[in-house]
């Protein structure tokens, strides 16, 4: 009776028990489990511990890869998504993606997919730990947009790391958790239903969902999204910034440094958002908080960042930290990087109103999608009566503003921001167990992607996927 929620950038698990849903903690007592790998020398780390050491070892390091899952090195979008990636990234004789790094002394290439089932098997541990006892399924989400081929890594992923997974979009993740604890609240079968708006802000993608419920039923009416906007994306446009301004002031170039752009992007993430974890922050916002400060280095210090992968992921991660503290506090923010590049010592600063008119063309991008959303949907915006915002990038202050204006109500947050999604899908995997006496709840999701068993994994293709180049 467990749920998982797979983030871009941090993975929740929850599980039915003591009568109730429980977000399970990991081996660091924390509920945001990293989406990281690390291969070492002698073992891989996962999770936080691989998360900890990035900065010593990003050449063979893996994070934020879920998009990367069932596409093809050619396709347009692996750039952006790529460039996030410490490890290189090189083209497959089948066109696929790869994941080259250095593991136990020798280079290896790994499919995302591969990587994947490193991470699900460190899961499927943390979960058995956790319940006292061997699991081996689990119900888990993913985006609704996700296609076949994307489901079917995530699927085969889980069956190398002996994890037999049950698919359910991440709106339905919502729809079971609103649904089931509001139950009481919700109109009854005979009455209209209520109309409720979900917003999720992730880390390298924001969705929106609009669902009709009525006690012990939910149907998702629309649902729209974007890949062009995403807490990750601020961070790099702050990262960015301060390049330039560390180029000007210090005289060093932060692109030339992969370790010190990392740094600068984790100092950034810090600004943005009021989280004490890495449990906030997004892939647009890095990106453009990124590049703003490569640009403010190279004027300030005279240091092109660009030209040091070591020194931009360096400074993607101080990116991240710095967009954290925006999100609470709209003073100027400072920020500082001991020997950040040629043994310089750099510091930055931004203040939440020059970050949101640096962003302005990417909170446009989230007014665009609930245009979209209602376009599909066909009712009008007075017919919502609640407004659920989820995910880590909800908490910049801007987008809770965007959505509020949009539909003329203050959108709530009854809902946990970081593990909606987990207890949703744990509450799905409980219903499985008749034992578990779950309260009748139906789901009706037209974007729901039922698969045949024709095309899922079997032993023989999961054994090519183990396969390496």
């Amino acid at each position: 009776m467990a749920g998982i929620d797979f983030g871009n950038m941090n993975c929740y698990l929850a599980a039915a028990r003591n009568k109730g849903i429980e977000v399970l903690m990991n081996d660091y007592s924390l509920h945001a489990t990293p989406s990281c790998i690390l291969f070492g020398q002698q073992s891989r780390l996962m999770g936080f511990g691989a998360r900890q050491q990035l900065n010593m070892h990003y050449k063979n390091t893996v994070l934020y890869f879920k998009q990367l899952l069932g596409k093809q090195y050619s396709e347009e979008f692996i750039r952006l998504f790529g460039s996030s990636i410490p490890c290189d990234i090189v083209q497959l004789k089948n066109g696929d993606i790869g994941l080259k790094v250095m593991y136990l002394n020798e280079e290896r290439i790994f499919t995302p997919e591969q990587v994947l089932a490193c991470l699900f098997t460190h899961l499927r541990l943390l979960l058995s730990k956790s319940l006292g006892a061997d699991i081996n399924e689990c119900v888990m989400s993913v985006p609704f947009y996700f296609d076949e081929k994307q489901r079917l890594a995530v699927i085969a992923a889980g069956k190398i790391a002996s994890l037999k997974i049950r698919l359910i979009n991440e709106h339905a993740a919502l729809a079971y958790n609103y649904g089931i604890y509001k139950g009481m609240n919700l109109p009854k079968s005979e009455e209209p239903p209520k109309i409720v708006a979900f917003v999720d802000c992730g880390h390298s993608c924001v969705q929106t969902s609009l669902i009709a419920l009525i006690a012990g039923n939910a149907k998702i009416l629309s649902a729209a999204h974007t890949l062009e906007v995403g807490g990750h994306y601020f961070d790099l446009l702050l990262r960015d910034y301060f390049v330039v301004q560390f180029k000007e002031k210090y005289n060093i170039d932060v692109t030339k440094n992969p370790r010190a752009m990392f740094r600068l992007l984790d100092e950034c993430e810090k600004i943005l958002s009021a989280a004490h974890t890495l449990e906030v922050g997004g892939h647009y916002f890095d990106l453009l908080l990124r590049d703003y400060f490569v640009v403010q280095f190279k004027e300030k210090y005279n240091i092109d960042v660009t030209k040091n992968p070591r020194a931009m992921f360096r400074l993607l991660d101080e990116c991240e930290k710095l967009k954290k503290q925006m999100s609470a506090n709209s003073q100027n923010i400072p920020f500082h990087i001991e020997c950040f590049m040629n043994d310089v010592d750099v510091s930055g600063s931004m203040q939440r109103t020059q970050f949101e008119e640096m962003a302005q063309h990417l909170f446009e991008k989230i007014n665009l999608m609930l245009h979209t959303l209602f376009e599909r949907a066909q009712i009008n915006v007075e017919d919502v009566s609640d407004v659920e915002i989820v995910g880590g990038s909800s908490r910049i202050p801007r987008i809770k503003q965007i959505i509020g204006e949009f539909f003329k109500k203050e959108p709530k947050t009854t809902m946990n921001q970081d593990d909606a999604i987990a207890r949703g899908c744990a509450l799905r995997s409980a219903m499985f167990y008749p034992a578990y006496q779950m309260k009748e709840f139906a789901l009706e999701d037209p974007f729901d992607l039922v698969m045949e068993a024709s095309k899922l994994p079997t032993e023989k293709s999961v054994a090519e996927l183990l396969k390496i180049e």
